[in-house]
């Protein structure tokens, strides 16, 4: 399969999840969490310099194609060293043909993913946006990682005032 194939087939895979998961919960009430799919979307596109590409995700991403028109309000992106995000990929049992290849190109993927975030803060859209930079450094210590993921949790739902607003609405 070709990557513009195999992008169209990501593309539609996430616009069924919107639709088989995301937009059911949300219609009923539920707070939704979904992965970054749009961003990696552009991300791959500017990492092939491919400017129809980024053009055309910009505009699926800007109109709400993939997302049957819900714009997220809020976004958060965990950010990890060039070093973590490589040992990462070192340890990952089933590896894919798109993972950056050397601690270089993890630094090429995450610049990439940096300007497809920042492009996408830029699309105008209706409604609160709240938008949240976390560092999330490698831990290998299981019960130290779980003890971090939970203070991180704690700290993103504080930035946001998630619990606040959830008390102001009952």
């Amino acid at each position: 399969m070709s990557e513009d194939s195999w992008n169209k087939v990501y593309a539609a895979g996430v616009n069924r999840a919107y639709n088989d998961l995301v937009v059911p919960a949300l219609d009923s009430g539920k707070i939704v969490v979904v992965d970054r799919s749009e961003v990696d979307l552009l991300r791959f596109a500017m990492l092939h310099d491919d400017e129809k590409g980024i053009e055309d995700r910009k505009k699926y991403i800007e109109e709400g194609t993939l997302t049957h028109r819900y714009w997220p309000g809020n976004r958060i992106s965990l950010r990890a060293s060039n070093q973590d995000v490589w040992d990462n990929l070192q340890e990952r049992i089933k590896k894919s043909k798109y993972d950056p290849q050397s601690i270089k190109e993890v630094g090429q993927f995450i610049e990439a993913e940096r300007r497809a975030e920042k492009m996408i803060t830029d699309i105008k859209h209706t409604g609160e946006v709240h938008y949240l930079n976390v560092d999330n450094p490698r831990i290998d210590d299981l019960e130290e990682l779980a003890n971090h993921l939970d203070s991180l949790a704690d700290e993103v739902i504080g930035q946001l005032n998630l619990e606040d607003k959830e008390k102001a609405e009952n």
